[in-house]
């Protein structure tokens, strides 16, 4: 796939932004609805949150009904092993709690996740603000056990199994990536039809669906003990294969 640069302040400025903020990763293969519980249980005037208590999984929708994250689990990966906490044997405790910080009052949901024979024991936090349209997402891993682990990467979102989404956004046409040092300005990539090749950025990357259109920005907010790496690639229809990777180099 070939690319083409163009100045970063052209390709953002003017174009209404939904900021999506993950500290570590998200994955997306193809277009489904996604598994929710009957209600949100967490919302603001730009998204909804929909839990799936049985799973630990899940999706954002917006407001006008139509879904950003759909149907989306988390992961942590050893030197030896995958582990997910939608596993069958994993339970979950959820709670949502009121919050004001410097970004301002929202809400918060936490999710708590842990397996009786298993030592990985997951808390995830979404966070929503009365007054940002982004979605803040968090995840930390305790080890139960006496015995180290070696923890390779972390994932706040993957997709929950094959040919399933994470991520849908409407008509996007190029993404723009970022470099790994200040002075890689990144590069403007055509996005508009599915394709095998995965683009790399790092820390963030932006979607482009016209001049008149909101953007979509993805990334880390903060990492300051691993690598923020981002994989994207185009699948059919709007679905987008995203990856925000937090590899712990």
């Amino acid at each position: 796939m070939q690319g083409k640069f163009i100045s970063r302040r052209s390709f953002l400025q003017g174009i209404p932004v939904t900021a999506v903020g993950l500290p570590y990763i998200l994955d997306a293969k193809t277009g489904q609805s996604g598994a929710s519980d009957k209600g949100p249980i967490l919302s603001n005037d730009f998204f909804a949150i929909y839990l799936h208590k049985e799973t630990g999984r899940f999706s954002v929708h917006r407001t006008d009904g139509s879904i950003l994250i759909p149907d989306c689990a988390a992961m942590a990966v050893s030197s030896d092993r995958e582990v997910r906490p939608d596993m069958i044997e994993f339970r979950h405790r959820a709670e949502v709690s009121k919050i004001s910080d410097a970004l301002g009052e929202g809400k918060r949901l936490i999710i708590y996740s842990s397996a009786k024979n298993s030592p990985w024991a997951f808390t995830r936090s979404i966070t929503l603000y009365k007054r940002y349209p982004g979605i803040f997402l968090d995840m930390s891993l305790i080890n139960k056990s006496n015995v180290p682990v070696n923890i390779e990467s972390l994932f706040v979102v993957t997709p929950a199994g094959n040919d399933t989404a994470s991520l849908l956004w409407s008509g996007t046409s190029k993404v723009l990536t970022n470099g790994p040092m200040y002075y890689d300005p990144g590069t403007l990539y055509p996005f508009s039809a599915p394709d095998e090749s995965t683009i790399q950025s790092w820390w963030n990357a932006g979607f482009f669906s016209g001049y008149k259109k909101e953007a979509l920005v993805c990334g880390a907010l903060e990492n300051l003990k691993a690598q923020g790496k981002i994989h994207v690639r185009r699948l059919p229809g709007d679905a987008i294969s995203l990856s925000l990777q937090s590899y712990l180099a």
